[in-house]
C-alpha cells in the first residue's frame, strides 16, 4: 500500500484494498486502511477516501484516531465540511479519542467554506477536552471568522 502512495498510484489504493478484502485470506490493518485513505487525500480524492473508511466498517476494522483523521483530512482538502463535522462526531460515538488533528482538520473544513460558527463551536469544544490548541487550530479558526 504504501509503495502505491509513494508511486502516486491513488487509482489503484481501492481495488488493492478491496481484492485483498474478497480474498478472504487477507487480513487488512488499520494502518493499511489508512494508508490507503491518506493516499486519496493527497490525491484529493475525498470520494475514494469516504468509500474506503466506509469499507473498513464493513470488513470490521475497528478505525483509529489515524484513519479517521485521514478520512476528515480528505473532506477537508475536498471542501466537504458538513462531511468532516459528521465523520468527527462519529468517531465521538465510536469512542475514538479526537487528537489536535482531528480538531485542526475540521475546524480548517470548516474554516475553507466561512462555517465560521462551527469553527468557533469546535474549538470551544477542543479546549472543554483539553486538547491543547497549536498556532493551526488559532490560525484556522480566527480565519474562519475573518470571512
Amino acid at each position: 500500500m504504501q509503495e502505491l502512495k509513494n508511486q502516486n498510484r491513488f487509482d489503484l489504493v481501492g481495488v488493492v484494498l478491496s481484492e485483498a478484502l474478497e480474498a478472504g485470506g487477507a487480513k487488512v490493518s488499520p494502518r493499511e486502511f489508512t494508508t490507503g485513505i491518506s493516499a486519496c487525500a493527497t490525491a484529493r480524492n475525498w470520494q475514494l477516501a469516504v468509500q474506503l473508511f466506509d469499507l473498513m466498517h464493513k470488513a470490521r476494522v475497528a478505525a483509529n484516531a489515524y484513519c479517521h483523521n485521514a478520512t476528515i483530512s480528505a473532506c477537508e482538502k475536498g471542501g466537504q465540511w458538513q462531511l468532516a463535522v459528521h465523520l468527527f462526531d462519529s468517531m465521538r460515538k465510536a469512542m475514538v479519542d479526537a487528537d489536535v488533528i482531528s480538531y485542526n482538520a475540521t475546524i480548517s473544513a470548516c474554516e475553507k467554506d466561512g462555517q465560521w460558527q462551527q469553527a468557533m463551536q469546535l474549538f470551544g469544544s477542543m479546549l472543554k477536552a483539553k486538547v491543547d490548541a497549536d498556532v493551526i487550530s488559532y490560525s484556522a479558526t480566527i480565519s474562519a471568522c475573518e470571512k
